[in-house]
């Protein structure tokens, strides 16, 4: 059990406050995500030089399935990577990418601000100069270099010139810029 300050004795009312504090802590890493989301979309939407925000709409509830288990010849389960896994869900789940962009969304109309999302594939291996894309574009995490036209950039840098260049592309199409929402009606007994 974690330590609580509280000297424990089982049965006795200082194990009790560990326990209550401890039951505690999963509310509070939700509030924290939940204040980190609007402080961020916050700052972001007060910028007065920018009114369009473009998002990657990232599938964050495929992204974060549990790895499928794997059998062998003889019936037994192989590793399949399920603790590291699990660990990375965490840091998606804890990084509240969905309400940081549902966040922003709202704030961001409430100042006459657009907020855009597009779709997320290949946008680290695209390159944002001559839009070649391929796996051999990222020879490392951090580094981009184009095997078309020599571009170097940052990787993160240059996905978000492609985020960019997608956001305006898709303004300037005419296509709708939200997707349409199944609704669900409960009618009463």
């Amino acid at each position: 059990m974690a330590t609580t300050g509280f000297p424990q004795k089982k049965g006795s009312q200082n194990q009790k406050k560990a326990y209550r504090k401890v039951a505690h802590y999963p509310q509070y890493e939700k509030n924290v995500r939940h204040e980190y989301a609007h402080q961020t979309s916050h700052a972001l939407v007060v910028h007065a030089a920018y009114d369009l925000y473009v998002f990657e709409n990232l599938p964050i509830q495929q992204m974060t399935k549990r790895p499928k288990a794997k059998k062998d010849a003889q019936g037994h389960f192989l590793p399949n990577g399920r603790a590291a896994k699990a660990g990375l869900n965490r840091a998606i789940l804890a990084s509240a990418w969905g309400q940081g962009v549902m966040f922003t969304r709202y704030k961001a109309l409430r100042r006459g601000k657009l907020v855009i999302t597009v779709p997320p594939q290949h946008s680290s291996q695209e390159c944002a100069e001559c839009t070649f894309t391929a796996p051999d574009n990222r020879p490392s995490q951090a580094a981009f270099v184009c095997q078309r036209c020599g571009h170097r950039d940052n990787a993160d840098h240059n996905a978000a010139r492609v985020i960019k260049k997608r956001g305006i592309q898709k303004l300037l199409s005419g296509e709708p810029l939200t997707t349409s929402r199944k609704t669900t009606r409960i009618f009463g007994h």
